[in-house]
């Protein structure tokens, strides 16, 4: 069973193989019948059988799509190569035939194609120049007085091909973004039905172990199974939360709860949050907010628990037991900085460069094991810059560290300054 691309890919080999032969044919017999020459015959029946063949023996196996196609590909070039070659090189009156290769090669190998197709047309242009002013060109066509008749012929000709190459193109492209499209909703739909049908029963298991703990259910002996359960939940509810969100983003359409709100105001809040994970790891926060109190534009909820606490959470994820995690602010004009530093591991290079990927692995585990959905600083981002923010992230390995510069990670929110008051509004994408 082919896969989409695949599927295509064999249409694209089929299109150029049969126009090529077609082609080839129409040329050949206008040499032997209309210019009464055949001397190029063995060549260029040879060039058709190869292709013939190389393409037949690929229809029956199904295999090694990428050299069938480059054979047929490089035999398309060489045969009309030696057609333009034949008639005169470069005044030839289908020396514009060469110009196809590059998109047909794109169509049918991806950018090596297009590279290979332009390689090949600056090296035919090359030769033609250089057996042109060795006078080792034939040049029938000049002498039949048929030039010009021949040019427009030619002209015909290939706008008829690039037609059904470009058309067939088009049409395949159309389908597959239209069955992409289909696919998306179907994925999008089952993800929504998934996230409700797993949402509920974890909700009911959490709430059913805080009743168990509030009754005092929960003895030493079974404590280290309560907080088994009661993390797992915890991960499950905070990936179904990243799902949702990551979603919303996707969607393009993100309901905000807009507000001038006090930015220190919201930094201590969402610090009390974690509290109790950064006295399990004996995590000192060190605060050091300027002495204005700059009044921001948020959503107070998403700053607090998709933004700031994400940063937090992560700075507590990667730091040892014991460290410092360091939170300030600066003022400046009409923009405040909050960054949040860590003296943990860092983060290596392979995953910096491609933090904010969705399709790269980015998550890893923190320093006493904790998980991590790799979601996160893709929906931080997205957020912020509803927030008209930045975010920038600067990291030190723990092998690359020195006295001077210690291991850990400094993440930097950028936010603009509140001017005047604002209601409520709802954002767009």
């Amino acid at each position: 069973m082919f896969s989409s691309l695949q599927q295509r890919r064999e249409n694209y080999l089929t299109i150029l193989h049969h126009v090529t032969v077609v082609t080839i044919l129409f040329f050949s017999f206008k040499y032997n019948y209309e210019y009464k020459i055949s001397q190029y015959n063995s060549v260029i029946f040879t060039l058709l059988a190869v292709m013939v063949i190389a393409y037949q023996v690929h229809r029956r196996s199904r295999s090694h799509y990428f050299i069938t196609a480059s054979v047929v590909f490089l035999l398309g070039i060489l045969s009309v190569g030696f057609f333009v070659y034949t008639a005169g090189g470069m005044a030839a009156p289908g020396i514009f035939w060469l110009s196809i290769f590059p998109l047909v090669g794109g169509i049918i190998l991806g950018p090596i194609g297009n590279y290979i197709g332009s390689a090949a047309i600056f090296a035919c242009y090359l030769l033609f120049i250089y057996l042109g002013k060795q006078n080792m060109l034939p040049d029938f066509i000049e002498k039949m007085g048929m030039y010009e008749s021949e040019k427009i012929q030619n002209l015909f000709i290939f706008s008829f091909v690039s037609l059904i190459i470009s058309n067939n193109f088009i049409s395949n492209e159309r389908k597959a973004q239209k069955l992409l499209e289909k696919k998306t909703q179907e994925t999008d739909m089952l993800l929504r039905l998934l996230m409700h049908d797993v949402a509920s029963p974890v909700m009911v298991i959490r709430n059913a172990t805080k009743m168990i703990e509030k009754k005092g259910g929960v003895t030493e002996d079974t404590r280290k199974y309560y907080d088994m359960i009661t993390n797992c939940t915890g991960s499950v509810i905070n990936l179904l939360k990243q799902i949702r969100d990551m979603s919303a983003v996707n969607d393009g359409k993100i309901e905000m709860d807009m507000a001038p709100y006090n930015l220190h105001e919201q930094i201590d809040m969402a610090l009390k949050l974690h509290e109790y994970r950064a006295e399990a790891k004996d995590i000192k926060f060190k605060i050091n907010l300027c002495s204005s109190s700059p009044i921001v534009m948020l959503d107070a909820e998403l700053f607090k628990m998709s933004i700031f606490s994400n940063i937090v959470s992560n700075a507590i994820k990667f730091s040892p037991v014991g460290a410092n995690i360091e939170i300030s602010t600066i003022a400046e004009g009409d923009r405040v900085m909050i960054a949040v530093r860590d003296f943990g591991i860092g983060i290596p290079e392979d995953i910096l460069k491609n933090l904010f990927s969705l399709d790269k692995k980015t998550t890893r585990a923190g320093t006493s094991g904790e998980k991590g959905t790799g979601y996160g600083m893709v929906i931080m981002r997205a957020f912020i810059e509803k927030f008209q923010g930045q975010i920038e992230v600067r990291s030190i390995e723990q092998n690359r560290a020195t006295s001077e510069n210690p291991s850990g990670t400094t993440i930097t929110l950028i936010l603009p300054v509140h001017k005047k008051d604002s209601s409520k509004m709802i954002l767009a994408a």
